[in-house]
């Protein structure tokens, strides 16, 4: 999926800035082991991705699971590759990072006619764009909250309207001589 980040900066942005700004959120950002499920997400989900009938790893990791044998199932999840690792404890775990937000970006991309670089005293009407990300010239990232699509159509557009009310207000935070950019985001 690709969406518009409109990255704020006070000057003419150069390429290792707007780099150094998106980079906490770069999936390919590594880190040390982390857990990510508890033992009793990693069961639940385990047990409805595998199947008696399955292979043998599944029947032993399925085994493992009825038994509480984390050892077997840590060694069922290195032969099936399920997750990144298992801890002692049955918890899964990962070096992704967990600020990741994006995996490619280019400058403009599929939005370059949403916005070329400008200032933000030339910034355009908010109502005529859907911006979907706001970078902060301190690197914060601000998005808006989840879509409310599954609530209906007026809820939806309430929350739109919410986040361009909140992107405006946090745009004119700044000075007019600010730059905007927008960054074509791929996840």
């Amino acid at each position: 999926m690709h969406f518009p980040v409109i990255v704020i900066t006070e000057t003419i942005p150069e390429d290792s800035r707007i780099t150094a700004m998106l980079a906490p959120y770069d999936e390919k950002n590594k880190t040390d082991p982390h857990v990510i499920h508890t033992y009793a997400e990693v069961k639940e989900y385990l047990r409805s991705i595998c199947s008696v009938d399955g292979s043998c790893e599944e029947y032993l990791l399925l085994k493992a699971l009825e038994e509480d044998d984390i050892e077997i199932l840590r060694k069922c999840n290195r032969a099936l590759e399920i997750f990144y690792d298992i801890s002692e404890k049955g918890e899964a775990m990962s070096v992704g990072n967990p600020q990741a937000k994006w995996d490619h970006r280019a400058y403009g991309g599929r939005f370059a006619a949403m916005l070329d670089d400008c200032a933000l005293k030339d910034f355009p009407d908010i109502r005529t764009m859907r911006p979907f990300v706001l970078v902060t010239p301190e690197g914060e990232w601000i998005e808006p909250g989840r879509d409310a699509w599954w609530l209906g159509a007026a809820a939806a557009k309430e929350a739109d309207t919410d986040w361009r009310e909140e992107f405006s207000r946090i745009i004119r935070g700044y000075p007019d001589t600010y730059r905007a950019t927008v960054i074509d985001c791929h996840i």
